[in-house]
């Protein structure tokens, strides 16, 4: 065990080699509350409606940890909840179905709807924040899935007395469902792989199943390099992760409120931040399309009312020749949005 901001790793990876004259050492660590609970298993299988209460007390019974639900959630059935799995696979399926985040303080799980605070913290490209970059990841994008359920895990069928042959899932499985994006009718069906378990007896789950599946699958994140203001009064490296800020790289078209969903931080010896990068969170397909398509209205929209002026781009020479004289003019005074900057 190491300790590091107050809590407790368990250290699951290590390497050794030389370095010079002496020996080097990485080890690699998770929060032993986690490394706890995917080290025990829940044998039983459970199936049914569940509260909150039912259900968490089922990964927590018989451990040194507790939990306190912040925020309530209403009852979910499961099926085939447990049967073998670790008790951390089922806290991890817990909080996806009741829409859980969670922190840990000392052996005690707290469960919010959602962690985090809205702050006032705002990431500027050239002020605090560097090498901004927005990353779309469409590798694993789909826009169609088909899922079977509810069927016995009997996987063969006697035809005569030497002779047996595997039953599709196909066929066996008594909730066949499938699930088609909104935005299959312009990219055309993407398939999913195939989802199949038969331990799930409820259509409405197996379709919010898929359905989650499909509207996850497109990956789009921004990252940050963040300048350490704390000398100057800023805190911005206390940002924690759940936190809503605002993001802006003017470059990029980018002015946004997002959650902030990991934070890398590089220390030295004396715990000094080094670097420190920030990652913020994803959209789904929907919400990007949507947002994509609202922005090019509203765009449109503010031009022909007068409150949005053309892009440079879309000027005459004229204009954009005036324009460059200007800008390139050398002067101690930058006036933007924020004002007026005095500079080198």
């Amino acid at each position: 065990l190491i300790e590091y901001d107050n809590k407790e790793y368990v250290i699951i990876n290590e390497e050794r080699y030389g370095n010079g004259n002496y020996q080097k050492v990485e080890c690699v660590a998770v929060l032993h509350q986690l490394f706890r609970l995917n080290t025990d298993r829940i044998y039983k299988r459970y199936d049914g409606s569940f509260t909150t209460s039912e259900a968490y007390n089922i990964v927590f019974a018989n451990t040194p940890f507790s939990y306190v639900v912040v925020n309530s959630a209403p009852s979910s059935r499961f099926e085939g909840l447990g049967d073998g799995d670790s008790k951390l696979e089922v806290f991890k399926k817990l909080i996806d179905r009741y829409g859980h985040e969670f922190k840990i303080i000392d052996n005690v799980f707290y469960l919010y709807s959602r962690i985090g605070n809205d702050t006032n913290f705002e990431f500027r490209y050239k002020i605090n924040a560097n090498n901004i970059k927005k990353s779309i990841n469409a590798e694993n994008m789909y826009t169609y899935i088909r899922g079977y359920a509810d069927y016995s895990d009997d996987t063969e069928d006697e035809t005569d007395e030497t002779e047996t042959t595997e039953i599709p899932v196909e066929e066996k499985a008594k909730i066949k469902k499938e699930y088609t994006h909104p935005l299959a009718k312009f990219l055309g069906k993407l398939h999913a792989p195939r989802w199949a378990d038969g331990r799930y007896k409820n259509e409405k789950l197996v379709e919010d199943t898929i359905k989650k599946i499909v509207d996850d699958s497109l990956e789009i994140s921004f990252t940050a390099d963040i300048v350490d203001m704390s000398e100057q009064g800023y805190p911005y490296q206390e940002a924690e992760i759940g936190d809503r800020v605002f993001l802006v790289d003017e470059r990029i078209n980018l002015d946004i409120e997002i959650r902030i969903v990991k934070i890398d931080k590089e220390l030295d010896a004396l715990g000094n931040v080094l670097n420190l990068e920030i990652t913020f969170g994803t959209s789904d397909i929907a919400d990007q399309y949507e947002s994509s398509l609202n922005t090019a209205v509203k765009d449109i929209n503010d031009i022909m009312e007068g409150n949005k002026a053309l892009p440079f781009f879309a000027l005459n020479d004229v204009a954009r020749s005036m324009i460059n004289k200007i800008n390139n003019t050398s002067s101690e005074l930058v006036f933007d949005n924020n004002g007026i900057h005095a500079i080198d």
